[in-house]
């Protein structure tokens, strides 16, 4: 790489570079907003010339566009430097990825969750066949983004693209963007200045399609991303982004000299270089510890040190210009009398090249360790339970409890968001108050931490998320009907939620809160389990006095026994109470009506009530109980 400093201050940058840009030559970087990545300087420019030649399918049923999209993602990274990655039954085939996608995604005849798709796509990389371990377990990642605002601009879609990662969109359009579909992309570039054109490989037909998005408003005039989408208005809504992570695997085995050999295997990718890592160990004695430099980059070291009370073996570049090669091993051995054993959060990754742990950290990982001979790490946490507190603009208040871990020498407890790593909450106590994001999906567990500083495992996932993006609006005046459905899902029916409220004196947003966990309070008397995700309505409308009539799609997935008997709760004065009005098996669709908002669940039920099984007694029965005012239709044959 040359540099010349041109007249206008500018740098002139001759490069030719193997990574995600290939090749580019004499740049001349015009300005700071530009989006270009050399080694791991962010410089801001996009590489034009990046395609992703992602393979074509064609979605084989109408709500299939989730799995088929993620299958198309993850067949491009299997056939780039990931060969290893197969079904558990043992393919690669891409109809076969589609097929345990669909499967773990827990895919409907409506659609599919953007948190369940990502996690299906994870899941195919981490599980190989015959229940063994993937090939690539870790090394690939699909993520959700840590942060609001992904879609309000071009910064994220340009940036992950360019870092050699791939994208999944749900592209919502219809009414009141109630519809969504998921598709592949396929290359990003320019147009016209401030826009860009997105090439995408679409399920519904199996083709290549290109679209312009430019930068329009939301209901609240906020920036956002809009398209035009099968001859309408359109808009982003979730992105995954699947890229090569930072993640550093461990084995184990003795010596013959009675020793243990610890073999440390990082891997990156080439945006997010590991420049050191570092072992959090309980024996400090370096007479007890020895590395292989050999396999160590030239001008590598390690040594062991105490910072802040706590024993750390960190191995370094310290300032040299060798890299390490992304795979490669870091051999350690260690020769005194304390346990080897496998740790959660115990090997931090780093990307800034000192001796200290403390920095550009890029993953913190379980591995094999040195700890106290008789240490062993508390079990978890169980059963969190999350319940709304307030939805101020931009956030979203979350109250969470749990059943403490058994282990007496649990001196904290730590709630995480599960896919970021990101340190969210310590508490002494079994319960937590958390301000998060709106418009960013969280998975949150928590983890119970010892008197020895062991972590247990994580607890069940509470997933949370506050739309504030796509809030439908509420207008000054008489009672209205409201159209909604969550960005985070595909939607391949005319019937979404529907709500008719009675009014308001004062303009607003209606706030949707979804939250895939178990509430609080528990619903006591419920006749059966509760579906997940529960809902959480907030509005900062100021409604005129009256019900809120609503009807609600369930998924029949979540269904125990008869759909007849399911029932529909609000939490009302922090009791839950059943407003069921009625329940419509064929659209899979329940009714009820809500003293204002707030919480409501639904949950399967024991107790008969009156069915809807005919078009004119729907429409009758709702307009005498609730003056609901709704179209009912099937969806038409096109694939959505």
């Amino acid at each position: 790489m040359g540099t010349e400093t041109l007249e206008n201050g500018w740098k002139h940058v001759t490069a030719v570079y193997s990574g995600f840009c290939t090749p580019f030559e004499s740049v001349e970087l015009e300005s700071p907003q530009s989006e270009m990545f050399i080694d791991q300087v962010v410089i801001h420019t996009i590489c034009e010339a990046i395609v992703h030649e992602v393979p074509l399918l064609t979605q084989a049923e109408q709500a299939d566009c989730g799995p088929t999209a993620a299958a198309s993602c993850v067949k491009w990274f299997q056939g780039n430097g990931y060969p290893g990655i197969k079904t558990r039954g043992g393919s690669s085939e891409l109809g076969e990825y589609k097929k345990q996608l669909k499967k773990d995604a827990k895919t409907n005849r409506r659609g599919t969750g953007i948190h369940r798709l990502k996690d299906a796509m994870n899941k195919l990389v981490d599980e190989g066949p015959n229940q063994q371990a993937g090939a690539h377990k870790r090394q690939v990642r699909a993520k959700l983004p840590a942060t609001s605002g992904y879609n309000r601009n071009f910064d994220y879609l340009d940036s992950e693209f360019v870092k050699g990662e791939d994208l999944v969109l749900i592209i919502k359009f219809g009414n009141n963007f109630a519809d969504g579909h998921y598709v592949t992309v396929r290359s990003i570039r320019r147009s016209g200045g401030t826009g860009r054109v997105i090439e995408f490989m679409d399920p519904a037909t199996g083709q290549f399609v290109e679209a312009t998005v430019t930068i329009g408003v939301d209901n609240q005039g906020r920036p956002t991303l809009v398209l035009t989408y099968r001859g309408g208005p359109a808009r982003i809504g979730g992105i995954i982004a699947m890229s090569p992570d930072n993640f550093t695997d461990s084995t184990m085995e003795s010596t013959p000299e009675g020793h243990t050999k610890i073999t440390y295997t990082a891997y990156f990718p080439a945006t997010k270089k590991m420049k050191d890592l570092h072992i959090l160990v309980k024996d400090c004695d370096p007479n007890n510890w020895s590395v292989n430099e050999a396999l160590l980059p030239s001008g590598w070291k390690w040594k062991l040190e105490i910072r802040a009370g706590e024993c750390w073996l960190s191995i370094y570049s310290d300032g040299s210009k060798t890299d390490m090669i992304s795979g490669s091993d870091i051999v350690v051995t260690y020769k005194g009398s304390k346990k080897v054993r496998k740790y959660r959060k115990k090997i931090h990754q780093t990307t800034s090249g000192t001796d200290s742990p403390i920095g550009s950290i890029a993953s913190i990982d379980a591995g094999y360790t040195v700890v106290e001979a008789n240490a062993e790490p508390p079990d978890r946490p169980r059963r969190p339970r999350a319940a709304i507190l307030d939805s101020p603009s931009g956030r979203v208040v979350v109250a969470l409890a749990w059943e403490p871990s058994v282990d007496p020498t649990v001196v904290q407890y730590e709630t995480y968001d599960r896919d970021s790593g990101q340190l969210l909450a310590l508490s002494s106590e079994p319960f937590v108050t958390l301000e998060l994001e709106a418009d960013v999906l969280y998975t949150v567990v928590v983890a119970a931490r010892n008197s020895e500083d062991l972590l247990s495992e994580d607890s069940e996932p509470v997933s949370v998320l506050c739309d504030e993006a796509f809030a439908p609006g509420l207008e000054v005046g008489e009672a209205q009907d409201i159209v909604y459905m969550t960005p985070m899902t595909s939607w391949h029916e005319d019937f979404a939620w529907m709500l008719t409220v009675p009014g308001a004196e004062l303009p607003g947003t209606l706030v949707v809160t979804a939250i895939d966990g178990e509430t609080e309070p528990i619903i006591q008397d419920a006749p059966g389990r509760m579906h997940r995700p529960f809902y959480h309505l907030a509005s900062n409308a100021e409604l005129l006095a009256g019900t809120i009539a609503i009807a609600i799609p369930y998924d029949d997935l979540e269904v125990v026994g008869s759909e007849a008997e399911l029932r529909l709760y609000q939490l009302q004065r922090n009791n839950w109470t059943d407003v069921t009005t009625g329940v419509d098996p064929e659209l899979d669709v329940i009714f009820g009506t809500l003293q204002g908002f707030g919480a409501i669940a639904i949950v399967n039920g024991t107790e008969t009530i009156p069915t809807v099984s005919e078009w004119g007694l729907i429409i009758m029965t709702l307009l005498l109980l609730t003056g609901l005012k709704i179209k009912l239709g099937r969806r038409r044959a096109a694939q959505a």
